[in-house]
C-alpha cells in the first residue's frame, strides 16, 4: 500500500515526538527512576499509562480478531472480567504500595520471595518471564504488520526493523519515560479509535448491517463455549492481580491513596476500550468477510480512512503497540535485574551496576521476544497462552495474601505442576487449557498447605 506524503509526514512526526519525549525524560536516570520512577508518579500519568498499556495490541487486535470470527463473546467476557478485576486490585493496591516502600520491592517476585522462599521467587519469576516473552512477541507481530502496511516491506524485515528500534529506545528510557509517552499515546488512541475508525466504519456499513450476521455472533458463549465464558469471569479478576505490569504501577505510585484510585478510575475508563474492538471486529465481518482475522483492524483502516486520517490512524496503531511494548519490556527487565541478577548472581550489586545490567537485560529480553514472534506469529493464541501461564500463579498469590496456612512447599509445587498440566493441555485445548492447569494448581496448593509445614524463610504476617 502506497501512503500519501501527508500520511507519512504524520507518522514520522508522531514517532519523532515520542522518541523526543522518551529520551528527554529518560536522561540522567538512576535505578529507581528506571524501574519505579522513584515511587513518586502522579495519578493522571498512572491512569493513562494503565489504560494505554492494558489496551495494547493483544487487547485491541486480539479482541477484534475474536469478534470478527465469533461476535460479541470475547469482548463481553473481557469487559466483565477487567472491570471487577481492576476494582479488586484497587482494594489490595495500598498494601502492595506500602510493601514496596518497606521492602524496596520492584517485582512481583519480591513478594513471593518475602512471603515464601527464594525457590518460589525463582519459579514465579521464570513463569512471569515466559508469559511476558509471549506478550512481547505479540507486540512485535503487531508492529511488524503495521510496518508492512506502511512500507510494503516483507513481514520478517518489518519485524526485525521495528523490534530493534524499539528495544534500543526502551533500554535507554526505562519506566519513567514509559509513563510520559503513554500519556501522549493515550490521547492519540482516543482520537484513532473513538473519533475516527468506529464512527467512519459504522457510517459506511450502517448499523442495521449487523442484522446480516449469523445469530451466533450475538451469543455470549460463542468463543470457547460456556466454560471459557465462566472461567474467564472467575479467573479474569485474579489474573490482573498476577500481572507484574500492574504491580510496577502500584510500586511507582506516589502514595497508597493514589495507588488505589488509579485502578478505580482505570476500571471506569477501560470499559469502552474493551467494547470498541468488538464493534470493530463485527464491522469487519460485515464489510470484509474474507479478510485475515489477525489484521482486520489494519484492513478496516485502509478501507475507511481517507488520506490524512489514515496517517492519524496508523500513528494511533503505533500508539496502541508502543504503549504496551514499553511495559512488557520493563516487566522482563525488572524481573531479570531484581529476581535473578540481584537475588542469585550478585547480592551486593550497587545501583550503578544494576542500572547497567537493567539496560543489557532490556536488549536480551527484547531479542528473545523477537525470536518468539518470528517462530509463532498467531496474535490471538499468543494472548491466550500468556494469560494462561499467569493464571497458574493465582493460588500461591491469593494464599500469600489471605491464608496463613499457605506455605513455601505448597506454593512451589502448585506452580510447577500447574505449568506442566498447562503444557500437556495446550495442544488439545488451546482455548481452555487454563481450566485443568488451575484446578491442578489449586488442589496441590490446598493439600500441601494442610500437610506440610512452614519453612524458616517465610514471613507469614508480611502485611
Amino acid at each position: 500500500m502506497a501512503l500519501s506524503t501527508l500520511d507519512l509526514t504524520i507518522i514520522i512526526a508522531y514517532i519523532f515526538v515520542i522518541l523526543l519525549v522518551g529520551f528527554y525524560v529518560g536522561r540522567r536516570e538512576k535505578l529507581e527512576d528506571f524501574l519505579v520512577n522513584r515511587r513518586k508518579t502522579k495519578l493522571l500519568l498512572l491512569v493513562t499509562s494503565l489504560v494505554s498499556s492494558t489496551a495494547g495490541a493483544g487487547f485491541i487486535f486480539g479482541t477484534a480478531s475474536g469478534a470478527y470470527q465469533s461476535g460479541i463473546s470475547i469482548g463481553i467476557t473481557i469487559a466483565l472480567a477487567y472491570v471487577p478485576g481492576l476494582l479488586a486490585v484497587s482494594y489490595l493496591a495500598p498494601k502492595i504500595n506500602a510493601f514496596g516502600r518497606k521492602y524496596d520491592a520492584h517485582t512481583i517476585g519480591d513478594f513471593f520471595g518475602m512471603r515464601y522462599s527464594k525457590r518460589v521467587r525463582v519459579i514465579t519469576a521464570l513463569l512471569t518471564l515466559v508469559a511476558f516473552f509471549v506478550f512481547l512477541a505479540l507486540q512485535f507481530v503487531a508492529i511488524a504488520g503495521l510496518i508492512t502496511i506502511i512500507t510494503g516491506l516483507d513481514f520478517t524485515i518489518g519485524l526485525f526493523a521495528s523490534a530493534l528500534a524499539t528495544i534500543a529506545y526502551v533500554s535507554v528510557s526505562g519506566i519513567k519515560s514509559d509513563f510520559y509517552t503513554d500519556f501522549v499515546q493515550f490521547w492519540l488512541m482516543i482520537i484513532f479509535l473513538f473519533l475516527l475508525l468506529v464512527p467512519l466504519g459504522l457510517l459506511s456499513i450502517g448499523t442495521n448491517s449487523f442484522a446480516s450476521l449469523p445469530a451466533s455472533y450475538f451469543d455470549p458463549f460463542a468463543f470457547g463455549g460456556v466454560e471459557f465464558f465462566i472461567g474467564g469471569l472467575i479467573l479474569g479478576i485474579p489474573l490482573i492481580l498476577v500481572s507484574m505490569d500492574m504491580w510496577q504501577r502500584i510500586y511507582a505510585a506516589e502514595s497508597e491513596k493514589t495507588a488505589k484510585r488509579v485502578f478505580q478510575l482505570g476500571a471506569l475508563v477501560l470499559i469502552p476500550f474493551a467494547l470498541i474492538p468488538t464493534v470493530l471486529g463485527m464491522i469487519g465481518a460485515v464489510a470484509l468477510p474474507s479478510a485475515d482475522p489477525d489484521t482486520i483492524v489494519f484492513a478496516l483502516m485502509t478501507t475507511f480512512l481517507p488520506t490524512g486520517l489514515l496517517g492519524i490512524g496508523l500513528a494511533g496503531i503505533l500508539a496502541v503497540i508502543m504503549s504496551t511494548l514499553d511495559s512488557m519490556l520493563m516487566v522482563g527487565t525488572a524481573t531479570l535485574t531484581k529476581d535473578f541478577y540481584k537475588t542469585l548472581a550478585k547480592k551486593n550489586a550497587r545501583d550503578e551496576d544494576m542500572l547497567k545490567m537493567a539496560r543489557i537485560f532490556t536488549v536480551i529480553f527484547g531479542l528473545l521476544g523477537l525470536a518468539t514472534a518470528f517462530l509463532y506469529p498467531d496474535i490471538l493464541q499468543l494472548v491466550l497462552t500468556g494469560s494462561f501461564i499467569l493464571v497458574i500463579l493465582i493460588p500461591a498469590l491469593l494464599g500469600g495474601f489471605f491464608w496463613q496456612r499457605a506455605n513455601s512447599t505448597a506454593a512451589f509445587w502448585s506452580t510447577l505442576i500447574g505449568f506442566v498440566v498447562l503444557l500437556m493441555a495446550l495442544p488439545s485445548q488451546p482455548r481452555t487449557a487454563f481450566i485443568p492447569s488451575v484446578i491442578a494448581a489449586v488442589i496441590v496448593f490446598v493439600v500441601l498447605s494442610y500437610t506440610t509445614k512452614h519453612s524458616e524463610s517465610e514471613r507469614i504476617k508480611i502485611w
